[in-house]
């Protein structure tokens, strides 16, 4: 079936190519058509299933339509919100009209090879995951390419997306002094490069348990040995009453040692985490968790990117609130 031509509209609504062309394009507001022949055309156009051609289209406006989606190759743990981030960049998407072009940039890419591989991708805008897990130098060669960048889930004062940790912190300790614990510590092992939230949820613990009166107990394993470092700290006599997680895989992790130890949780000690993974619904003993809104964190990256595109000065950041889900890990009053 041969495809339809501006030629052809032109011919069924007796108007130049030229005033089809200009009726059809995205920037019809700023012609001379009039706004009853825009509206014919388009009703031509639909009838007669006019397809525009988005590599001529892309001469002409300089814009491709694509915003690429970026993420860091590190571990499989580092992917358990892609589908949450997916949704929400998805509904970005389809209120703009766009495509979305998913790629993995491996950690240990040669930079000088990165503004080259952007350009060749054809993007108007790039979002980019959790970009403090790259290399030095790598946000810079992302720059580089002369595309406007948007991050999520990076703590920045300009075009990006993040949540206010501290606040994550501060949810869960509350939550555990308002139940009538005492003895909490928190559980916050020590990774390779960190992530901005864990500084961030630690001191939004030490200023609730500072408001409280109690003394903070932050435990900060390395991550190789923690599990034997947890089970020699958990054999002891003095169990702490509660224990908040800086993040729900590492509560994950800990009821497992607890499990060894044959402590119960809430009975014996209660523990929370923060992110609102999924799998915090499905542990043995559902987790109580501070829930990251990551696809409105997606959803809003994709509305910024948008508006980069249209004008690529530095926007300020979004910052998201945290809300607190409780379950049956902290279940217990004191």
């Amino acid at each position: 079936m041969r495809k339809v031509t501006l030629e052809d509209i032109a011919r069924e609504t007796h108007l130049s190519r030229a005033a089809v062309g200009c009726a059809l394009s995205e920037s019809a507001g700023n012609t001379r058509i009039s706004e009853e022949t825009r509206r014919r055309v388009l009703e031509v156009a639909e009838r007669m299933n006019y397809q525009s051609h988005t590599g001529a289209r892309a001469l002409r406006t300089s814009r491709f339509d694509n915003v690429g989606y970026f993420v860091a190759v590190k571990t499989p743990w580092d992917y358990a919100f892609t589908d949450i981030i997916l949704n929400g960049l998805s509904e970005g998407a389809t209120k703009h009209g766009k495509n979305i072009v998913m790629a993995q940039i491996p950690s240990q890419s040669a930079t000088e090879e990165i503004p080259k591989s952007l350009r060749e991708r054809c993007l108007d805008a790039l979002i980019i995951y959790d970009a403090a897990s790259f290399l030095p130098g790598f946000q810079a060669a992302v720059e580089a390419s002369g595309i406007p960048v948007v991050y999520i889930n990076e703590k920045q004062d300009f075009n990006c997306v993040y949540i206010d940790d501290v606040e994550s912190g501060r949810l869960m300790t509350s939550h555990l002094v308002e139940r009538g614990f005492r003895k909490i510590a928190m559980f916050a092992p020590q990774t390779l490069r960190e992530h901005y939230s864990t500084p961030d949820r630690i001191t939004g613990y030490l200023q609730v348990m500072e408001q409280a009166g109690l003394q903070p107990d932050v435990k900060r394993m390395n991550s190789k040995n923690m599990q034997q470092e947890c089970e020699e700290w958990l054999s002891g006599d003095n169990l702490p009453d509660a224990i908040f997680c800086v993040g729900d895989l590492w509560a994950a992790t800990l009821q497992q040692v607890l499990y060894r130890l044959r402590l119960r949780v809430p009975d014996d000690l209660a523990i929370c985490g923060c992110d609102g993974w999924l799998h915090a619904k499905w542990s043995t003993v559902p987790l109580t968790t501070a829930v990251i809104p990551f696809s409105r964190m997606a959803s809003a990256a994709f509305d910024m990117a948008i508006q980069r595109v249209r004008d690529p000065a530095s926007v300020p950041s979004i910052v998201l609130q945290p809300t607190i889900r409780i379950a049956d890990s902290t279940n217990r009053v004191v």
